[in-house]
Formats: structure tokens, sequence, C-alpha cells
């Protein structure tokens, strides 16, 4: 092991197993040194040894877990999950599928760019009492959503809504919003825009590109560069099937015990 030695890394997850590449995800921290603490409500039955079990129950009750509507997903609820954690004070975050590749920089603020435009919420870290996280928790407490990007209008209009009880259900909003959306809109409106590191640090790999991640003729090496702290491998993007070819980054990525 090396780097961040005992610095604590926190997961969160719904649901009875992780499987092969969440599991392989969570060890690659700990190989450089990080100790991983997994967020769940009910331990996963593979959980890998040596894993931290915080009850996510302390931070967010079970009757508050919502999916989107449209796709489904529980990504919902890790959002809300993980501003309630920084608030908390618990320190860094990451998403069940980002690999690590070596220690990040050990700092207040910790997040990166996925494009040109917009700072992704899959590495997460800030102080719990910046107007930042209070603000990424605050916009995404309670069963209505009223976005800050709205105009004043709208945001008035929708006010009075959600104090009639039909305002406008968190479930409906589209993938991301309470995501990369919220946390740049943020970002940009604190001035942390300067903050973030550049987009081959946490995400070498565009959530289009994913395929790469199957290449027998590239390596890891290949789809990062030195300034690359780890990968984020947008799950939902790739194959569940997880049979990837040998030799491919992620057969790499998935013998690594």
């Amino acid at each position: 092991m090396q780097g961040n030695t005992g610095e604590a890394v926190n997961f969160i997850w719904i649901g009875d197993r992780l499987g092969g590449l969440h599991a392989a995800c969570i060890r690659s921290f700990q190989r450089h040194g990080y100790r991983p603490v997994l967020h769940t409500f009910d331990a996963p039955g593979d959980t890998p040894d040596g894993v931290e079990i915080f009850d996510a129950s302390q931070l967010l009750s079970r009757h508050e877990i919502v999916a989107y509507r449209r796709e489904k997903s529980l990504a919902l609820t890790a959002n809300i999950y993980r501003y309630r954690l920084l608030g908390a004070g618990l320190g860094l975050y990451a998403d069940c599928d980002v690999y690590c590749l070596k220690p990040f920089p050990r700092q207040d603020w910790l997040f990166g760019w996925e494009t040109n435009g917009v700072i992704n919420n899959a590495v997460l870290k800030a102080p719990a009492d910046s107007e930042l996280v209070k603000s990424l928790v605050k916009s995404t407490t309670g069963r209505h959503f009223i976005a800050p990007w709205w105009s004043p209008r709208k945001k008035a209009a929708y006010g009075q809504l959600q104090k009639l009880g039909i305002g406008r259900d968190i479930k409906r909003t589209k993938w991301g919003t309470t995501g990369p959306r919220l946390l740049t809109h943020f970002i940009k409106e604190y001035d942390l825009a300067d903050k973030a590191l550049p987009m081959d640090a946490f995400y070498p790999v565009h959530q289009k590109m994913t395929d790469l991640l199957f290449d027998s003729k590239l390596s890891i090496k290949d789809i990062t560069t030195p300034r690359t702290y780890a990968i984020h491998l947008y799950n939902n993007s790739i194959s569940p099937t997880l049979h990837p070819p040998a030799g491919s980054p992620l057969a790499e990525i998935l013998a690594v015990s």
C-alpha cells in the first residue's frame, strides 16, 4: 500500500450485492492506502474484507429512498446521499464505479471536469460548512425540487405549489439534474470552478466512449494520462454481462484482486 494511509473514502450502495466491478473498484482504493467506508442500509454479501460498514439510515431514512421515474434508477438517491455525507463532515466521496489508480491530492476541495462545461460528482469532497455543500443539501432535501437556475418567477410559482404539496416531484427530474448539473451550477455560482481538476484526472474515458474499456488492443495505460488519479467507469453505460475480452482495460481491472 502507499499514499493516503488511513484517509476515509466513502461509498453509497443500495442492494444485496455489489458485483465484481464495484467490488474491484472499492478494493482499488484499499490498495492505495485508503480506508473504504461503505454506506448501506443492508450490507451486501460480497463486501470486500476490510471495508467498514456505515449505517446509511443515520443520514437518510429508508422512506426517503427515491428512484428516477423514467430510468427507475437509484442514482437519484445516491446524489442526495452524497451531499448529506459531505454535510456531515465525513470527507471524500466516490462512486462505486470509480477505479483508483493512485492516491488523490489531499485537499479540502476535490472534483473534476467531465467535459468542458460539466463537473461530475462521481468524486467529490468539499468542506461541510461551505456554501456549496449547504446549497446542494438544501436543493435535494424534501419531496419537491426547485432548480436554482429557474427564473425568479418560476421558482416563486413552484415554491407556492410546494407549500400545497403539489410541487415538482424530485423523481421527475431528468438524469443528471441533481448530479453534475446541480453541482456545476453551484460551483460556478460560488466561483469555485478554478478548483476543478482537468478531465483526465477522473474522467479520461467519456461516457460515450466506454467501448474503449472492452478493446483488447488497449490497456489501462492507453486510456489514461500521467494526470489520471482514477477512471470513472460509467457502469450504467457498459454491458452488465461484464465479460470483457482478455487484455482489455476492463479485464485488467477485474483481474486485480
